[in-house]
């Protein structure tokens, strides 16, 4: 699904009317195999990414997303020398309105149907992960920071000011 967000956004939303995803059906299935999914997880995985895919593309805040903005990149790779080396990649990152952006995406649902417990969880789970992309991005970019989550099985996005 990322290298597919990816491409979405580089190549441009009207390239990628929401039918081009049922093409996908093959590649994704290779793609999925070679990540090692399961036999029997593969077809599910399959119609999970295309599910992903197509509610992106069909939602606002998906659309925003994937759009093309100033100094857009998608799967950003970045590294840190500590006491190790960091590598760091992340999922899109722009600028809109003089705020830079952080999404991470995240094909986790709300299975317990409470939202803003999820939302919670999903937040505290994630929100080291986001900050350590933060504060890297701060080191050469001085503008404020949003950090955030983005749930396309569930067109739903999470953010939230990052505070250096």
């Amino acid at each position: 699904m990322h290298r597919y967000l990816e491409r979405i956004s580089n190549e441009g939303l009207e390239q990628w009317p929401i039918s081009r995803i049922d093409t996908l059906t093959s590649a994704l299935r290779t793609g999925l195999m070679h990540l090692g999914v399961s036999d029997a997880e593969l077809d599910k995985s399959v119609t999970q990414a295309q599910r992903a895919l197509q509610q992106a593309l069909n939602d606002k805040a998906g659309q925003w997303i994937l759009s093309a903005h100033p100094e857009a990149q998608s799967e950003l790779a970045l590294s840190r020398l500590s006491d190790n080396i960091e590598h760091f990649i992340i999922d899109r990152t722009f600028v809109d309105d003089g705020v830079r952006w952080i999404v991470d995406y995240k094909t986790s649902v709300d299975l317990q149907k409470d939202l803003p417990a999820f939302l919670t969880q999903e937040r505290e789970h994630y929100c080291e992960q986001l900050e350590n992309y933060a504060r890297l991005v701060s080191e050469f970019d001085p503008r404020p920071i949003k950090l955030a989550l983005y749930f396309p099985l569930m067109q739903h996005l999470e953010s939230w000011d990052y505070a250096n």
